[in-house]
């Protein structure tokens, strides 16, 4: 495939599901609980607390909105609406994944071939 088409896919898939996560926000009316209100506020790095000592570690907590991207599971696609999510928009994203992945692999193997 050619990185031309890559890129196309790619940007109109995170388009996509940049547009639904705003669309969700709006539906459920609560900024803070809807995918981009997660993916906006991430922090790089939260305190934990270990033997009186605070320990930086990275905050993970916007894997799960990524998940959620990937997945379309916005809060308007369920009851009729889930049918469409699984037999359209999640094929579509899976199919997105293995293609960046194959490409990902053949450049580090070309990198690691010189």
């Amino acid at each position: 495939m050619q990185i031309k088409w890559i890129v196309a896919l790619v940007t109109i898939w995170i388009f996509g599901a940049v547009f639904g996560s705003i669309i969700e926000g709006v539906a459920i009316g609560s900024f803070e609980e809807s995918t981009i209100g997660q993916l906006m506020s991430m922090g790089a790095l939260t305190n934990v607390e270990f033997f009186g000592l605070k320990i930086p570690v990275p905050d993970m907590s916007w894997l799960s909105a990524i998940k959620t991207m990937f997945l379309w599971d916005f809060g308007y696609f369920e009851g009729d609406w889930g049918i469409i999510r699984w037999l359209f928009l999640v094929p579509i994203s899976v199919g997105i994944g293995l293609v960046l992945i194959l490409q990902f692999a053949s450049l580090v193997i070309q990198a690691l071939r010189g």
